[in-house]
């Protein structure tokens, strides 16, 4: 079998295998609420006072603001990401800002925001 015939062959299997995905439905990403982001900071903190809540216009990330400092609450995949913003960086990627822990087993967070609601958030974060 020549080189150029598996190479059409892989590349048709993959494509195949998108689509298969695609219809199967595979998960989508979480949209949070009010009431979604406060349960998965408070399940975890109780004591912690929630003092604000402010959700992305795409509703899959939010930011809290607690008697203890801002939180970063966000969907990841199907589930939902709460972080305490303290020891992180920020990354603007253009399109996005990337929210990089310092912590290893925490993931990344992408922020997709508009201009406004970016400049909103980031007057947000630096407040803690």
């Amino acid at each position: 079998m020549s080189t150029t015939l598996i190479v059409i062959l892989t590349a048709a299997a993959l494509a195949l295998l998108t689509v298969l995905l695609n219809l199967a439905g595979r998960p989508r990403r979480m949209r949070l609420d009010d009431d979604a982001a406060r349960r998965a900071w408070a399940d975890s903190h109780p004591g912690d006072a929630i003092r604000q809540v402010t959700l992305s216009t795409d509703r899959r990330a939010a930011l809290l603001l607690t008697d203890q400092g801002p939180v970063l609450v966000w969907a990841a995949g199907r589930e939902i990401v709460a972080r305490r913003l303290r020891d992180f960086d920020l990354v603007d990627e253009g399109r996005a800002i990337r929210v990089i822990f310092r912590d290893y087993a925490t993931p990344a967070a992408e922020l997709r925001l508009d201009a406004f609601e970016r400049q909103h958030w980031l007057n947000l974060m630096d407040r803690s």
